[in-house]
């Protein structure tokens, strides 16, 4: 589960205004994360369920990693 505040947060970047301040971009789904990855982007945070990062081989640093539950994945 997802602590609140980062939940706010990440809920919060659904919004352009949000993401400008923060510098950031979103990528969804798996192709477009992987190719984030493989070309060395900055990636601050890959948000999924357990069984999703369970069953994906793609590297990535477990400091990125942040694990959701069913509840959280809906709403953000």
């Amino acid at each position: 589960m997802i602590p609140k505040s980062q939940l706010k947060n990440f809920t919060a970047l659904a919004k352009k205004k949000f993401r400008n301040e923060a510098g950031v971009f979103v990528v969804e789904g798996r192709k477009l994360v992987e190719e984030a990855l493989r070309a060395k982007a900055k990636v601050k945070h890959v948000i999924a369920t357990e069984a999703f990062f369970n069953a994906w081989d793609t590297p990535m640093k477990e400091s990125v990693k942040v694990v959701a539950g069913a509840k959280d994945m809906d709403r953000i």
